[in-house]
């Protein structure tokens, strides 16, 4: 019998992060000003 793989944890984990980070550039409106032109801090 083989070891359990975290895998599938460490995916959805990662999922988790991706969503959340995507989540705070919408809440701080990064994406519009990206579209407004700034290409700046």
């Amino acid at each position: 019998m083989s070891q359990p793989s975290p895998a599938l944890f460490l995916t959805t984990v990662n999922a988790y992060q991706r969503t959340a980070a995507i989540k705070a550039a919408i809440e701080l409106e990064i994406f519009t000003a990206i579209g407004s032109g700034i290409k700046t801090a």
